[in-house]
């Protein structure tokens, strides 16, 4: 069925790389054939602490394609961009910040851009981020870099995925302080003053220092061990100016991930987020086959039972007749 795709990929062609991610995405339901087959034929390992996930997050209007495409100059590897997908057009995404890093011509050889919806998903990220980055990594892929949709304060996803997170700010978000408090500021690694040539810059990159030496002091006070501190950068991205210095923040903390065997750590919460995930749904669309679903759906619908008892109910019958059952060798 797509024996092709997966020839294509083992040649390390970027044309089966975009056929496999259109497969995952059309097919999520049949994603983990495609991905099992590809990750036996190219042997490449899923827990490689080789790979560096770079997350750049941060508000809409911060500038974060501006970096990206700046990024990708010096950085190869690939580019994922998760962009709001479209409510009226059955989760289509708004392709346009792969169009301006495109023609920006910065797709060049060693770097794999993709667009992805986010498809109503809360957090900034795709559903299908997470299968994505494997065939990214299947496909040898070193660096991996990953734009949120935008979103703002419910961008915290992209935490659990990335290995590095970037905190794009400007000084004309407007409430940059306001929602760095609702969570995000916590899961950033490097925090990017972008167009720090615009007023009220300098005011702000103070303001966000003095949040972190504030937040980092609470937690040494209250025993907790501090290794990394989230570093302040100035940017002005259009020009180019300030990425080398974020290039060299991101080089220090993969190093410092590294020293401290955190790397291994994020891979294997990330591929255990994937297990679990994948059985959820596989047990879901099995489940969905069978009598007893179809007739206490019925009777929820016919207002008989609640969800939660009817959940509760089936729960119990899966509990008591099939797990001491399940037996893998």
């Amino acid at each position: 069925m797509f024996e092709d795709i997966v020839e294509g990929f083992v040649r390390g062609e970027k044309i089966a790389l975009s056929r496999a991610i259109s497969f995952v995405e059309r097919n999520p339901e049949k994603s983990y054939l495609l991905i099992s087959e590809i990750s036996k034929r190219t042997g490449r390992n899923l827990l490689s602490e080789d790979v560096h996930i770079i997350g750049i997050t941060g508000a809409a209007g911060t500038g974060k394609s501006t970096i990206i495409s700046q990024l990708i100059k010096k950085i190869k590897g690939g580019v994922l961009l998760c962009d709001p997908s479209s409510v009226r057009v059955e989760g289509g995404a708004i392709l346009g910040d792969r169009i301006r890093i495109q023609s920006e011509k910065t797709e060049q050889d060693g770097v794999f851009i993709r667009s992805v919806g986010t498809r109503g998903e809360f957090g900034g990220i795709s559903a299908n981020t997470g299968d994505i980055i494997n065939l990214y990594v299947l496909f040898g892929m070193k660096n991996i870099l990953i734009e949120t949709a935008g979103a703002g304060q419910t961008e915290t996803e992209i935490h659990k995925v990335a290995d590095t997170v970037v905190l794009v700010v400007s000084p004309e978000s407007g409430d940059e302080i306001q929602f760095m408090k609702s969570g995000i500021l916590e899961i950033a690694d490097i925090i990017v003053l972008n167009k720090s040539d615009r007023p009220s810059a300098d005011k702000l990159f103070n303001e966000i220092k003095v949040a972190i030496d504030t937040a980092y002091m609470v937690l040494a006070g209250i025993g907790e061990n501090i290794k990394w501190k989230p570093p302040v950068l100035k940017a002005i991205a259009k020009e180019g100016q300030g990425i080398d210095e974020l290039i060299e923040k991101i080089d220090e903390h993969k190093k410092f991930l590294k020293e401290n065997n955190l790397i291994l750590q994020k891979r294997k919460s990330r591929l255990e987020r994937d297990f679990v995930s994948n059985l959820s749904k596989s047990i879901i669309r099995t489940l969905k086959e069978t009598k007893i679903f179809k007739d206490e759906l019925q009777k929820i619908l016919d207002g008989q039972k609640d969800p939660y008892t009817a959940a509760k109910e089936i729960s119990d019958i899966i509990r008591r007749n099939a797990m001491d059952e399940i037996k893998i060798e």
